[in-house]
Protein backbone atom coordinates (compact mmCIF):
# COMPACT_ATOMS: atom_id res chain seq x y z
CA UNK A 1 0.00 0.00 0.00
CA UNK A 2 2.87 2.59 0.63
CA UNK A 3 4.24 1.52 -2.86
CA UNK A 4 1.08 2.36 -4.41
CA UNK A 5 0.47 5.91 -2.27
CA UNK A 6 3.90 6.96 -3.21
CA UNK A 7 3.35 6.07 -7.07
CA UNK A 8 1.74 9.48 -7.10
CA UNK A 9 4.29 11.10 -5.80
CA UNK A 10 6.17 12.74 -2.68
CA UNK A 11 4.29 11.84 0.40
CA UNK A 12 5.26 13.07 4.10
CA UNK A 13 5.48 10.34 6.64
CA UNK A 14 1.96 12.03 8.16
CA UNK A 15 0.32 11.22 5.07
CA UNK A 16 1.91 7.33 4.93
CA UNK A 17 0.88 7.22 8.74
CA UNK A 18 -2.65 8.54 7.86
CA UNK A 19 -3.01 5.18 6.11
CA UNK A 20 -2.80 2.35 8.24
CA UNK A 21 -3.96 1.78 11.97
CA UNK A 22 -0.43 0.83 13.13
CA UNK A 23 1.27 2.49 15.38
CA UNK A 24 4.55 5.41 14.06
CA UNK A 25 7.30 2.75 14.78
CA UNK A 26 6.10 0.29 12.81
CA UNK A 27 5.13 2.16 9.98
CA UNK A 28 8.44 3.70 10.24
CA UNK A 29 10.33 0.56 10.17
CA UNK A 30 8.98 -0.34 6.81
CA UNK A 31 9.64 2.55 5.45
CA UNK A 32 13.01 1.80 6.68
CA UNK A 33 13.44 -0.95 4.87
CA UNK A 34 11.99 -0.09 1.71
CA UNK A 35 14.66 2.57 2.03
CA UNK A 36 17.60 0.38 3.06
CA UNK A 37 16.35 -1.83 -0.07
CA UNK A 38 16.67 1.32 -2.61
CA UNK A 39 13.05 1.37 -3.45
CA UNK A 40 12.18 4.85 -1.72
CA UNK A 41 14.21 7.92 -0.72
CA UNK A 42 13.68 10.27 1.78
CA UNK A 43 14.28 13.55 2.72
CA UNK A 44 13.72 16.28 5.98
CA UNK A 45 11.09 19.24 5.37
CA UNK A 46 10.74 20.83 8.72
CA UNK A 47 9.37 18.38 11.68
CA UNK A 48 8.88 15.93 8.53
CA UNK A 49 10.26 13.27 6.54
CA UNK A 50 9.31 13.21 2.92
CA UNK A 51 9.11 10.00 0.93
CA UNK A 52 9.08 9.43 -2.64
CA UNK A 53 8.99 6.38 -4.68
CA UNK A 54 13.06 6.01 -6.06
CA UNK A 55 11.93 2.91 -8.48
CA UNK A 56 8.61 3.34 -10.03
CA UNK A 57 8.94 0.08 -11.99
CA UNK A 58 9.06 -2.10 -9.04
CA UNK A 59 5.07 -1.30 -9.27
CA UNK A 60 5.16 -4.11 -12.32
CA UNK A 61 7.06 -6.27 -10.32
CA UNK A 62 4.09 -6.39 -7.86
CA UNK A 63 1.83 -6.32 -10.44
CA UNK A 64 3.43 -9.47 -12.25
CA UNK A 65 3.84 -11.34 -8.70
CA UNK A 66 0.26 -10.95 -8.54
CA UNK A 67 -0.70 -12.61 -11.78
CA UNK A 68 1.80 -15.24 -10.48
CA UNK A 69 -0.64 -16.20 -7.83
CA UNK A 70 -3.48 -15.53 -9.41
CA UNK A 71 -3.17 -18.53 -11.57
CA UNK A 72 -1.41 -20.41 -9.24
CA UNK A 73 -4.33 -20.17 -7.15
CA UNK A 74 -6.67 -21.43 -10.25
CA UNK A 75 -4.59 -24.16 -11.03
CA UNK A 76 -4.74 -25.62 -7.46
CA UNK A 77 -8.48 -25.37 -7.52
CA UNK A 78 -8.71 -27.40 -10.81
CA UNK A 79 -6.68 -29.80 -9.21
CA UNK A 80 -9.02 -29.86 -6.12
CA UNK A 81 -11.82 -30.29 -8.31
CA UNK A 82 -10.85 -32.93 -9.78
Amino acid sequence: MMIEFLKAGERSFSDIFGLFQLDKSTVSKHLLVLKEAGIVTSRKSGADMIYKLEVPCVTDFFNCVTAVIDSNVKKQQVCLCK
